[in-house]
């Protein structure tokens, strides 16, 4: 006969059956609220593409700093100390990525973002030539050797690179209101990029015809990109000479330590005086054998050994240099080392 009282084991779960019921209940309970929930971790391929990228530069060094963007979703990043960026849960589209930095030239790229995919771009950006210093000055020589005046402009300035001073293909100076451009010549010994623009060049044949006009260096590099400095100007053409007093004429004899003498140099402007004493031989400059400097402007003169002369035909000049460069100069005075 059966038992059908209440409490009978067979009418109810034991507690380890109740355990297992409840257990595969909040599993499929779990499952169902994970399904719909939302998803923020931007790695998820189901939201959308993903883009992992590196910008490098011409020397494969991670650029850091380089602004990432596209427009088209106005998204912005950056690149890390590596040079490394990503862009997460892009739409599937085609779209123009930009790369930007103050140092590099800008570059852009296509790129097709696909879900459940992480595509991989690798960028190369051009270093940008630069400026360290640029300077333009005004100078007069009174001659003997030839006779006459020259007067001439020097154009002078010290490049670089972000990729390496061998990235320069050139640099130029450009003067627009003149329509006068010309590519200046490295002195590697100084380590600058020079130009003489001499005053017979120039409308009028004068340096007048520089007062006022916009001067501009122009550096090129191996890519083609060139970058403009901002205006310059001549700031003061110097028409007086110094005058020199001894020694002149071309008679005297050094047989001793001598002092050089000349006039105070008084235009209203400040400068200091450099003085060069050249060799000759076989009647022409052979080399400068010394020179000297003075920095006060009141003292005029200056003690020069003869022990560093060796015998022979010199000659010395007297240049007159202002705040800004620009100079004067005397002409060259004769004179003899017994």
């Amino acid at each position: 006969m059966t038992d059908n009282t209440y409490g009978s084991e067979d009418q109810y779960p034991s507690g380890f059956s109740l355990f297992l019921i409840l257990y595969c209940t909040i599993i499929l309970f779990s499952l169902n609220c994970s399904l719909d929930a939302p998803r923020d971790n931007p790695l998820d391929p189901n939201l959308g593409g993903n883009i992992w990228g590196r910008v490098l530069s011409r020397n494969s060094y991670g650029i850091a700093e380089v602004e990432v963007s596209i427009p088209d979703v106005d998204v912005i990043t950056y690149t890390d100390t590596s040079g490394d960026f990503g862009l997460y849960v892009l739409p599937e589209d085609s779209m123009y990525i930009f790369f930007t930095h103050d140092s590099y030239s800008p570059e852009s790229a296509i790129i097709v973002p696909k879900t459940s995919e992480i595509d991989t771009i690798i960028v190369e950006l051009n270093g940008l030539p630069y400026f360290i210093n640029c300077d333009v000055t005004t100078h007069y020589y009174d001659r003997n050797l030839p006779a006459g005046p020259l007067y001439f402009c020097e154009l002078s300035t010290i490049a670089g690179d972000i990729d390496g001073d061998i990235d320069i293909d050139s640099v130029l100076v450009e003067i627009p209101a003149l329509s006068y451009s010309q590519r200046l010549n490295y002195d590697p010994d100084i380590q600058m990029f020079m130009h003489k623009l001499y005053a017979d060049e120039l409308p009028g044949m004068t340096l007048e015809a520089l007062v006022g006009k916009q001067i501009f260096f122009k550096i090129i590099d191996k890519d083609n990109t060139a970058v403009r400095s901002s205006p310059y100007y001549i700031s003061r053409i110097i028409y007086q000479s110094p005058d020199v007093i001894f020694p002149s004429g071309g008679l005297d004899v050094l047989i001793a330590d001598t002092t050089f003498i000349w006039h105070k140099y008084d235009y209203g402007f400040y400068v200091h005086y450099h003085g060069e004493i050249v060799r000759i031989i076989g009647g022409g400059p052979a080399g400068v054998a010394s020179e000297f400097d003075v920095f006060a402007q009141n003292d005029t003169t200056y003690n020069v050994s003869v022990s560093i002369l060796d015998p022979g035909e010199y000659y010395w000049t007297l240049e007159v240099i202002d705040s800004f460069g620009n100079s004067a100069r005397s002409k060259e005075e004769r004179f003899y080392r017994d």
